[in-house]
């Protein structure tokens, strides 16, 4: 075969077209995985950020001086100054008859209760309590 100049100028600029096909093949591909991961991670972040500045906005005044109450107990104080567990245990079955919970202001699901080092003490859940259990209470 005999090559031309022509030939050779043709052969490199379908060479380079493929080239740069592929290549933009491969950056497409690229940009897509890091678009997908960057758009995954920032609106992972974007939903908490709007879920914390919901929960500031509508409830945290609200419900700050309820909680401050409640962690204020003395029943609860009390009970973890001295590490009694009876006495913790009253002390958040109280917090289910406290005003607010019986007049539906807050609808309470559970308590958990820490000590001052944020290890995790005990767990109440309505079902728990005494007052859950119409037999108890009628007799």
């Amino acid at each position: 075969m005999y090559w031309t100049i022509r030939k050779i100028m043709a052969l490199i600029g379908v060479f380079s077209t493929a080239v740069m096909i592929a290549t933009l093949i491969w950056l497409s591909s690229a940009y897509e995985k890091f678009s997908i991961r960057n758009f995954n991670e920032t609106s992972g972040e974007i939903a908490s950020f709007l879920v914390r500045q919901t929960i500031t906005e509508q409830y945290f005044e609200e419900l700050f001086p309820i909680a401050d109450k409640w962690s204020r107990d003395r029943v609860l104080v009390q009970g973890a100054r001295e590490n009694d567990v009876k006495k913790v245990i009253i002390g958040a079955d109280a917090i289910f008859v406290s005003q607010e919970v019986v007049n539906k202001i807050v609808f309470l699901e559970g308590v958990q209760v820490f000590d001052k080092d944020l290890n995790w003490t005990r767990c109440t859940k309505v079902e728990d309590t005494l007052l859950f259990h119409a037999t108890f209470i009628s007799n």
